[in-house]
C-alpha cells in the first residue's frame, strides 16, 4: 500500500518536475528569442545611425559625384545540375548548350520524379576585377517554353521554383552570399563580399505543385553589374562646403580710395571682389549668390578674371552689408550673376572673415539618383534596405532615395534639420529622414 503510495508520489512529482522544466525551456526560449530580437533591432538602430553620421559629411572620396561610373559584364553558364537538396547527390547534369542564356528552344528538365527538388547553374566566366563592388545580378527565366513573368506555361514556376541564395565565389574557397529577390524580369542582388569574386552559383529549388513534376527552363542574359573603388564612395557623404562673407560697403571719409573734404551721396556705387586675391583659385561661378538681408542683389561675374560685380546706392555716411554666397565643388549649368553692371568705385570695402557652411549638395543629390542602388548599397557596406527622403519645410518631398518603404515591417527612423541647394543653386530649408529596415 505504501509502496504504491510512494509510486503514485513519486509519478506525480515527475510530471510537475516534467512541467516545470518545460515551463523554464520555455520561458528561456522566449526569453533568448527575445533577447536576440533586441540584438538584431540595436544593429538595425546603430546601422542607421551610422548611415545616417555618414549622410551628413562630404563622403570618401570627397569629389565622388563626379566619378560614379559602372559596367555590367554578361556571361554564360559553365554547367548546371539537378540535385536533391537534402543530400546534395547530383541527379543530372546539363550542359552549356542547354543552358546557353539563347532563346532557342533547349532547357534543363528538373524530373521531380527522379527525386529532385534543386537546380543550380555556375558562371565562372565574370572576368571581373579582383577589387570589384557588386551591384545587380539580372536574368530572365524562361519556365516550360514560357517567359516565367507572363506565368502561362504549364504551371506557375513561382509556385514551383522558388530562389534560395545566389553565390559569388572564389575557387579558392571565399563566398560571399547574395540574396535574390524576383521582380518582373530581374533577380536583384547584394554581394556581402565580393572582394574575390569570379564566379557565381545560382540555386533554385524545385517545390512541384501536381503531375507530370518536371520543370523545364533556361536562363537568359544573365549579367552582373559592378564597379571598382573610388569609382562609387566607400562613405555615402551628401554634404559640401559652401562659403558665405559678409560685406560692408561703408560711405564715410576713411573708406574714400580718393582723398575728398565731406561724403556725399553716391547713387552707382561699384562693388568688385576678386576671388584670387581671396585665396579661392577655382570656384563654381555660376553659384555665386549676393544678398542684402534676406534680398537677392543684381550681379556680374567674370569667371577669366575670377570677379564679381555688384552697385549700390549710398547716402553720404550710410553704411550697407552684403552677404555673398559661394562653391568651389558644384556644377550649375545657369548663373544667378548674369546682369549687366556698371558703375564706379569709389569706396574700399571692409571684408568680414569667410566661414564655411554645410549644406545638402545637389550635385550629390542629382548623382546619388543617377546610381544604382544596389550598387550604392554594397559599396557603403549597408547590411539593411534603407530609403532616405528629403523634405521642404512644408514638410513636401523634394528628394527620395532607395527602397519603397515597407508597410508591415520593424522599421527604423531618423530625421535632422538641413540646409539644401536646390536645382537653382538656391539655400533652402529642410529636414533630411532616413528609413531603415
Amino acid at each position: 500500500m505504501l509502496r504504491g503510495i510512494s509510486q503514485v508520489d513519486f509519478a506525480i512529482a515527475s510530471a510537475m518536475f516534467i512541467l516545470l522544466f518545460a515551463f523554464l525551456v520555455g520561458f528561456a526560449t522566449d526569453y533568448f528569442t527575445s533577447m536576440k530580437n533586441d540584438v538584431i533591432a540595436l544593429e538595425k538602430k546603430t546601422s542607421a545611425l551610422t548611415f545616417f553620421r555618414d549622410l551628413l559629411s562630404e563622403g570618401e572620396p570627397q569629389n565622388w559625384a563626379s566619378l560614379l561610373r559602372e559596367y555590367r559584364n554578361e556571361t554564360g553558364a559553365y554547367w548546371g545540375r539537378s540535385f536533391k537538396r537534402a543530400t546534395n547527390e547530383t541527379l543530372a547534369l546539363f550542359t552549356n548548350g542547354e543552358i546557353n542564356q539563347s532563346n532557342d528552344g533547349k532547357y534543363a528538365c528538373v524530373v521531380n520524379d527522379e527525386g529532385a527538388d534543386a537546380f543550380e547553374a555556375k558562371f565562372p566566366n565574370l572576368s571581373l576585377p579582383g577589387n570589384a563592388i557588386i551591384g545587380e545580378v539580372k536574368f530572365k527565366v524562361i519556365y516550360n517554353a514560357t517567359s516565367f513573368e507572363t506565368s502561362s506555361g504549364s504551371g506557375d514556376w513561382k509556385d514551383d521554383f522558388y530562389v534560395f541564395s545566389t553565390y559569388l565565389e572564389d575557387w579558392g574557397g571565399e563566398a560571399g552570399v547574395e540574396w535574390i529577390e524576383w521582380n518582373s524580369s530581374n533577380a536583384k542582388s547584394i554581394v556581402k563580399n565580393s572582394t574575390l569574386a569570379n564566379a557565381m552559383r545560382t540555386t533554385l529549388y524545385y517545390k512541384p505543385t501536381g503531375a507530370p513534376g518536371t520543370a523545364c527552363f533556361d536562363l537568359i542574359n544573365v549579367s552582373v553589374e559592378w564597379s571598382v573603388y573610388p569609382f562609387y564612395p566607400r562613405k555615402l557623404g551628401l554634404m559640401t562646403k559652401i562659403y558665405e562673407f559678409t560685406l560692408e560697403v561703408n560711405n564715410s571719409l576713411p573708406y574714400y580710395k580718393t582723398p575728398a573734404a565731406s561724403a556725399v551721396d553716391l547713387t552707382n556705387e561699384l562693388v568688385e571682389i576678386n576671388f584670387s586675391q581671396l585665396g579661392f583659385s577655382d570656384i563654381d561661378f555660376n553659384s555665386i549668390r549676393v544678398y542684402e538681408g534676406s534680398n537677392p542683389v543684381a550681379c556680374a561675374v567674370n569667371s577669366a578674371a575670377k570677379t564679381l560685380n555688384f552697385t549700390v546706392s549710398l547716402a553720404a555716411n550710410q553704411s550697407r552689408y552684403f552677404t555673398i554666397l559661394f562653391d568651389d565643388d558644384s556644377n550649375f549649368t545657369a548663373p544667378f550673376c548674369d546682369d549687366a553692371i556698371s558703375g564706379v568705385d569709389n569706396l574700399s570695402e571692409i571684408y568680414y572673415p569667410i566661414e564655411g557652411k554645410k549644406v545638402l549638395q545637389y550635385r550629390k543629390l542629382a548623382a546619388l539618383n543617377e546610381s544604382s542602388y544596389e550598387l550604392m548599397k554594397s559599396s557603403v557596406r549597408m547590411s539593411y534596405e534603407f530609403n532616405l527622403t528629403l523634405f521642404d519645410e512644408n514638410e513636401s518631398v523634394v528628394f527620395s532615395y532607395g527602397k519603397k518603404i515597407p508597410r508591415i515591417e520593424n522599421v527604423y527612423s531618423f530625421e535632422t534639420s538641413v540646409m539644401y541647394q536646390n536645382s537653382t543653386g538656391d539655400l533652402r530649408s529642410g529636414k533630411l529622414r532616413i528609413y531603415v529596415w
